[in-house]
This record gives C-alpha cells, structure tokens and sequence, in this order.
C-alpha cells in the first residue's frame, strides 16, 4: 500500500472539468501514477428551482434543488407553484426569471434579467431598486393578474427599445398597487434607448409635486424616463 507516502496538494483553478495526474513515490523509490478527472460545477450558470427547503433566504444554501447551489449572474431562476416567495434578494443578473407561485416577489436591490421575465403566476413587488430589463430581454405573461408593483422610487427599465433594437410596440406591465393594474405601452421609431416606468396611486396639481388632484382626473402618475442617448420618438398608450 502507499498509506505511509508522503504527497504534495498542488495549487489549481480547474475549468469545468479537467484531469489531474498524481505521482506518488513510496519509501523504497517504487512510484505510482494515477489519474483522477475532476468536474467543477458553476452556480451561475445553473437552471435552478426554489425550494426553501432550509429558510426563506434566497442566498442560503439548501433552498434550491440543487442543494449546494445559489443563483449567480447569468442563472435561470424558477418559482415554482405552492412555494412561498424567497427574500433578501441580493443585487444580480440573471439569465431567466420565472414566477409561478401566484405571489409577489420583492426586490430590495437591483436586478437585471437578461432573457426573459415569465410572470405565468405571481408579481415582483418594487420598492426602491430598479428592474431592468436587458436588450435581448422580454416580459412575458404580464396582465391584470400579474404584474409589476412600483411602491416605491424603483422603475420597470428596459433596454434597448427604438430603431435598430425592440421595435414595435413594448409594453410595460406595471401598476401602483397590488389591485391597480395600470400598464404603459411605448413605441418608439427613432433612435434606441432606455426608457423606465413607474406608477404613483394619485395625480397632483404639480405632476410630481403639490397636494393631491380630486377632482376630474385620474387618480395615477406615470413616471416615464428615457435614457441619455436622444433622438427619439414616441408613441404612448396609458
């Protein structure tokens, strides 16, 4: 046997699967080779579904089911039915989000989703953080029943909306509360930009400012930004 050999642990950062050889030499000079392949997995590029199998907290490990797997950026997140909603949500980028479980998810921090947000069940709830919405992304499932919640200063962004990017029409799914479903649609033919959205529950005399419309009007404010760029041109539905 080789149990009294004396081995060496070398310093490695394997990609995602790599072949080490080991070398033991006993102590008479007689030598073994092995060989041994190691697979390293990637958080961050992992398709994972929430458990909460260990706590509510989304950063916890053992609440997906891959057990020793935490969403990174560039992941594929699922919520799926009869799960509650995970919290402490932490700044990322994810690949993919899709609700299912008819609640709302809150955003404490920033999050951006690359490829598509499915609101098949469920709502994300925002407070002061943004949702950003990259230039290959889509909303899809967004409607009366499910939507975006702005109860804060947090705005619904999308990325890349105009001539040469998301052409046509892109509808912005939002609403100031958990029953007032209030959406914008943009359509923009001149140059691409950025544009956010967010709804207050009630108009003031001064838009933004001033004591509260009563009278004649409708009761919300969209809050509609557009990016830095310039140039554009666009067409709004309310």
């Amino acid at each position: 046997g080789l149990s009294d050999a004396s081995v060496a642990t070398p310093t490695a950062a394997p990609v995602s699967s790599t072949t080490y050889h080991v070398s033991v030499t006993d102590a008479i000079g007689c030598v073994a080779v092995d060989s041994i392949r190691i697979t390293v997995d990637n958080p961050s590029n992992q398709n994972l579904s929430w458990t909460g199998a260990v706590s509510s907290d989304w950063s916890t490990r053992g609440n997906w089911d891959i057990p020793c797997a935490i969403p990174g950026n560039g992941s594929n997140v699922t919520i799926p039915r009869c799960m509650s909603s995970p919290v402490n949500v932490p700044v990322i980028a994810l690949g993919n989000l899709t609700i299912e479980n008819g609640l709302p998810l809150q955003l404490p921090n920033a999050m951006t989703i690359n490829g598509t947000l499915s609101l098949q069940s469920g709502s994300i709830l925002l407070t002061n953080a943004d949702l950003t919405i990259g230039p290959a992304g889509s909303i899809s499932g967004g409607n009366a029943a499910n939507y975006i919640v702005t109860t804060g200063t947090g705005t619904l962004k999308q990325v890349g909306v105009g001539a040469g990017a998301r052409t046509g029409t892109v509808r912005y799914p939002v609403g100031p509360t958990a029953s007032i479903y209030s959406p914008v649609e943009l359509t923009n033919s001149g140059t691409a930009d950025h544009f956010s959205v967010r709804v207050d529950p009630l108009a003031r005399q001064r838009g933004a400012q001033g004591p509260p419309l009563t009278n004649h009007a409708v009761n919300l404010t969209w809050h509609i930004l557009e990016g830095q760029l310039g140039g554009s041109n666009v067409a709004l539905a309310l």
